[in-house]
Order: C-alpha cells, then structure tokens, then sequence
C-alpha cells in the first residue's frame, strides 16, 4: 500500500473471527511512527453509515509510537479518512510493562509528555485498570486482543504474561526456553522438601518422615524437574504420575505422608505444571495417589 498517511486515516485487520474485522484510527504523527486509538470489539458491518457509528460511540483505547509498516503492509483495507472527534485525545498518562531479566514483570505509569515514569507497580494493580497501553509489540499482539475480547478492565498480570510467553513462542523461543529455566530455578528453591530440611523439629510427631525419607522424595523432586524440562508436553502426564507412584511407594513403606506434606506436594507439582502450561488439573492424579 503506497499512500501517505494522516490523521484520521481508518484501517481494517482480518482476524480469527470469520467476517470479523478490528479497527485501527490513526490519531496524530509523533517523531516515532503514529498515534493511534484501538477499538476494543471487532465488526461485520463496515457500511460508510456503520463505521460513522463505531468510531462515536464504540470503546478504544490508544497506544503510541505504532508502526507505519504494521498499518500500511499488514492491514486488511483502507477504509478512508474519517474525522477525529474533539473528545478524542491521546492521555498524559499511559501504562507500559518491563520483562526483567529474571523474568519479573513490573508495571509503570509515564507521562507523555516527558516521557518519565511517575509511579512503578510490582503487580497489575487498580491505578493502572485505566491507563491505556503505552506500546505494544504490533499488530499480532492486537489480534490476540481482540480474539479474547481485551478491554483495559479486564487485564492483569495473568494476560500480560499470557501475551509475553505467546511472544516467545513466535518470536523468540531461545529466550521463552531462558524463562523457563529461571521459573524452574526458583520452583526447585521452594521444594517442600527444602521447607521439610529446615524446620525438622516441626516434623518430630511425624515420625516416618526421616531426614532419609526426605532426601529420597527430594530426589525423586529433582529428577522429575529434570525430566519435565527435557521432554516434550506429551511425556508430561506420564512423567507426573511416575511420580505420584514413586511417592506411593514411598509413603507405603515409611506412612510419612501427612495433610500438610501431601498438599505441600501438590502444590509444587501444580505449580510446575503451570510453568510449562500443561493443561491436564492436577485433580486427575488424586484417584492415582494414596497420600
């Protein structure tokens, strides 16, 4: 597509709906790519009249800096220019999230206008339910958005890591396989095992579980950790209940098992499971376990 573009200008994404499209209004030309407005649903009807409709009274939110190649190359059609509404402004302050290195997610609001961060949040909290996103990662991280009906009240932590590991399924596997690896670490620093170790006098009134019996089972913690990192999604269910037996077997012969270690085990299994979004509940293993 070989025009130049101007506020105003509509465009239409295609998506995963069938006769489905999402709509895109660019707002304002900044120094880095446009200033657009995002409209949260996606429509059939993009009749003259219609559209009129939805750029009044549909809900949007905005995002800066967007890609001139994204609207011009990965659009669907142009669908004119239309006018920008007075009420229609970019906001002084937005949100944008970091990836630390460790795989830590933190929040932030900017002011536009000086482009500093004024507030930093270590989890998605109200203040930022708001904010419109800053910037995104193009137009395949929209689509994503519009295929799981986003609207700025319902995001958290929980969809933003969503969106960040499909990233790196697509993107950049090398690094999804490093998060990965670092989750891993910090789930093997909160075996139960590790909690079991430290606080033994804790455990004296249950006898069976020796400081014997908690290097076995520890063991059997960290080869499963092993395995579920080497193997693909297919061997995971096999792999867990290998360990549900394992720990069977050793729970018959030392009863050491109790409610609190049993649910400490389920958890860690359950959170591992989660790392690598293996979609099987946990639930299923209860009829395999005797703990």
């Amino acid at each position: 597509m070989n025009m130049k573009l101007k506020s105003g200008d509509l465009f239409s994404f295609t998506t995963l709906e069938e006769n489905k499209h999402g709509l895109i209004q660019v707002i304002s030309k900044v120094k880095q790519g446009f200033n657009v407005r995002v409209f949260f649903n996606v429509f059939t009807n993009l009749s003259h009249d219609n559209i009129h409709l939805i750029l009044e009274d549909e809900e949007f939110y905005y995002i800066r800096n967007f890609y001139e190649f994204e609207l011009l190359n990965k659009s669907q059609a142009y669908l004119g220019n239309y006018k920008i509404s007075n009420n229609v402004k970019m906001p002084r302050y937005m949100r944008i999230s970091e990836r630390k290195i460790n795989g830590d997610l933190k929040w932030y609001i900017v002011d536009t206008e000086t482009s500093k961060i004024t507030k930093t949040f270590n989890t998605f909290e109200e203040e930022l339910r708001e904010l419109s996103p800053a910037n995104t990662w193009g137009i395949d991280y929209i689509k994503k958005r519009w295929r799981d009906k986003f609207t700025l009240q319902t995001w958290d932590n929980i969809l933003e890591d969503k969106w960040y590991n499909d990233y790196l399924i697509k993107y950049e596997p090398n690094k999804l396989l490093k998060k990965q690896e670092l989750t891993f670490l910090k789930i093997r620093e909160s075996k139960p095992t590790i909690v079991w170790k430290s606080n033994a006098k804790q455990h004296l009134n249950n006898p069976g579980l020796s400081e014997t019996v908690i290097t076995e089972i520890d063991i059997l913690l960290d080869n499963f950790l092993e395995d579920i990192g080497k193997k693909n999604l297919e061997s995971t269910h096999d792999i867990t209940k290998t360990l549900i037996k394992n720990l069977n077997t050793i729970n018959n012969i030392h009863n050491c098992i109790e409610t609190t270690e049993s649910e400490q085990l389920m958890n860690f299994i359950a959170d591992v499971l989660q790392t690598i979004e293996f979609t099987n509940s946990i639930e299923v293993y209860d009829s395999i376990r005797n703990w």
